[in-house]
């Protein structure tokens, strides 16, 4: 019933009838509803179109019941009540059970109190467990370990999520209580203790980048750009040389300039301006997209643009909120950045309203808190360059000025 109630939900018409595309705008959806990122192959596995013959995660499920509006899986089940002739289909495969989301409560229930799922709480806390992180070096990549005291966890089935990626995780093997991850960026991370499949604690991990750096984002290491390859005359971007020796028109790269630290400025409460430039848009970086991102400690914002013909691809994210360029009118963020282009936000009280040069473009609310500014981010399918960046409080007094001059 849980998949009917999602098809009904969205009156896309007959699943039979889905192609790729109504599965990758599912994924869309639930990402936009929860902040959960299902991918498109697990969700054409949940509606039968890849053979596959595993159970699906908690956390899937999880997410899924969240897209309904219940709190979790356990939730739902526990006010779902079934049309008794609903179907009930099992299948025996290499001894393990296949368990449906169709399936009623009485089995469901019998699943789980054998350990079928395990049960996964969200954003649970159990003081008795020691999670600690351990950062063993500064600056990029940079390796942290999580150490944990065993004597309080009885099982052996025990990950660290290093972020919002589940399939980022690091495992702790058998009577370890250390066990290290590596983060590649900048950034505000949220590393997650995982015991069976439940969220038993949460942990801030920051990865600071104090002055401007650079990075280009190749796999499966970026390659890292640092105040010396930039330039110092009033706009910052990579020097000529540095540049050229990366640039291949064969390949779209993307080149983004980051800064991470405490800006001591209210996320949900700032005013910001500033101005840049596509500077290489050549073979596979032709659409120029550009994204603003804005880190906060319990969120993000990232604000798109790109050449007008590309703004089906691109996507609008505003903390919990997300709109796609294919579903949503986002017209108004298709822009030439061959030229210089003003960018302004002004959030008053997570009522969010962009600017595009000078002229308002879109006004979005949202919900969840994003919490102090931490970082922020440049990011160019291409290459580009940075103007000036302004951050100002509710009041307009400056928190953040950057005009590149001298010292980046």
């Amino acid at each position: 019933m849980c998949r009917s109630a999602i098809e009904q939900k969205l009156a896309w018409g007959p699943v039979s009838e889905w192609r790729s595309q109504e599965f990758a705008d599912l994924k869309k959806e639930i990402f936009d509803k929860t902040k959960v990122m299902i991918s498109e192959t697990t969700l054409k596995r949940i509606w039968g179109r890849v053979k596959h013959d595993n159970i699906p995660s908690t956390h899937t499920l999880d997410a899924l019941a969240q897209f309904l509006g219940f709190e979790n899986w356990r939730n739902y089940r526990t006010q779902y009540h079934p049309d008794p002739n609903e179907k009930v289909r099992l299948k025996m495969k290499k001894g393990w059970v296949v368990l449906l989301l169709i399936l009623p409560l009485p089995v469901l229930t019998i699943f789980f109190l054998l350990g079928g799922f395990g049960s996964r709480a969200v954003r649970s806390v159990d003081p008795s467990i020691r999670f600690e992180p351990e950062y063993i070096a500064d600056g990029l990549p940079n390796t942290v370990k999580f150490h944990i005291d065993r004597k309080s966890i009885a099982s052996n089935r025990i990950r660290v999520q290093l972020f919002w990626d589940e399939r980022r995780t690091v495992d702790f093997q058998s009577n370890q209580e250390v066990t290290s991850g590596i983060y590649y960026f900048p950034g505000y991370f949220r590393a997650k203790l995982i015991v069976e499949d439940q969220i038993v604690q949460e942990k801030d991990v920051f990865i600071r980048a104090e002055s401007w750096m650079a990075t280009y984002d190749q796999q499966p290491v970026p390659r890292y750009f640092y105040t010396e390859d930039l330039t110092k005359d009033g706009v910052m971007q990579l020097k000529s040389e540095v540049l050229s020796d990366i640039l291949d028109p064969s390949s779209s790269i993307n080149l983004t300039f980051h800064k991470v630290a405490p800006m001591g400025v209210d996320g949900d409460h700032f005013q910001l301006e500033t101005r840049i430039k596509n500077t290489w848009y050549e073979g596979g970086a032709i659409c120029q997209t550009f994204k603003l991102v804005l880190l906060g400690r319990k969120g993000a914002f990232v604000i798109p643009f790109s050449a007008p013909g590309c703004v089906a691809d691109i996507g609008l994210m505003v903390n919990e909120r997300y709109e796609s360029g294919d579903r949503n009118d986002l017209n108004a963020f298709g822009v030439d950045l061959t030229e210089w282009a003003s960018i302004g936000l002004v959030n008053n009280h997570r009522n969010l309203r962009i600017y595009l040069n000078n002229q308002m473009i879109k006004e979005i609310g949202y919900q969840s808190e994003i919490g102090e500014l931490v970082g922020i981010r440049f990011r160019f399918l291409g290459a580009g360059a940075v103007d000036y960046l302004y951050i100002r409080d509710g009041e307009g007094n400056d928190l953040v000025k950057e005009d590149f001059e001298e010292v980046l």
